[in-house]
């Protein structure tokens, strides 16, 4: 008589269940992506309070993809050495404030946003941006887009107004507005005029479907063999309409404190 075996016999698990226990996994991480997504966002648009010199002047929030220009127009504007320029990979979803002691404007510069995606997940932190706190929310945003960046902005025949929004940038300046945060529309590296340009302005009013205003510009001159192909242009336009968002003792302080 042989003794009792202390091996374990593995039964194969028919395919059926295999696939359902893999679907049911996959839609638990979709849903804990998903809630992760949205408390990231949150957390990507308040994690980081404005500095203490930042609560008594404007605040502008600059969104946009990594390597829009987004720094180098603050630099610009503000006319110092700000934060990092490059192209790079999106990091981590963050704010980093930039700005200095003596201009009257402090600016919230994005990082990373591509990395948040969809309607759904920017549509979560809705009713969180309402009540963000006045000390600390931003008076307007800038929403930069590149001139050659159709991408977000759907297909000339699209006739669903929900899927003209293409992108996390279109979505966001739209919960922005609707949380009572003008938008500006930024076309950097734009063209002085010419038909490309017009149809591109044209698109931005027609596919952002939110109050917004749409400023094409370059914040540095665009050279080539030497010479300069597009120049610096646009600037005194973001600056006039930006002042115009902020309440009335503060836009009149701003005015007098950025130089023209």
């Amino acid at each position: 008589m042989q003794p009792p075996s202390n091996k374990v016999v593995l039964m194969p698990i028919p395919i059926p269940i295999i696939a359902a226990i893999a679907a049911l996994v996959t839609t638990a991480a979709a849903g804990v992506a998903g809630y992760l997504w949205g408390k990231d966002l949150w957390t990507w648009l308040t994690g980081t309070p404005p500095p203490k010199d930042a609560l008594e002047k404007a605040r502008v929030l600059v969104a946009g993809p990594t390597g829009v220009g987004k720094t180098t127009l603050i630099r610009t504007v503000v006319g110092a050495d700000l934060g990092k320029v490059g192209e790079g990979r999106p990091q981590t979803p963050g704010i980093e404030w930039l700005g200095t002691s003596d201009f009257p404007v402090w600016f919230a510069d994005s990082k990373g946003l591509e990395i948040v995606k969809g309607e759904a997940q920017v549509e979560d932190v809705q009713s969180k941006l309402e009540a963000w706190s006045a000390d600390e929310r931003p008076h307007c945003a800038w929403l930069c887009i590149q001139a050659d960046s159709a991408r977000i902005l759907g297909q000339a025949d699209e006739t669903d107004e929900a899927k003209k929004l293409r992108g996390t940038e279109g979505e966001l300046g739209r919960v922005l507005s609707k949380a009572n945060i003008p938008v500006i529309v930024v076309i950097t590296q734009a063209d002085l005029d010419g038909s490309e340009l017009a149809a591109m302005q044209a698109r931005c009013r027609d596919v952002f479907a939110f109050p917004h205003t749409v400023v094409p510009l370059c914040a540095e001159p665009r050279t080539g063999d030497g010479r300069i192909l597009i120049p610096a242009h646009g600037l005194d336009t973001l600056r006039r309409l930006t002042i115009a968002t902020l309440p009335a003792p503060l836009a009149e302080k701003t005015e007098g404190d950025w130089p023209k």
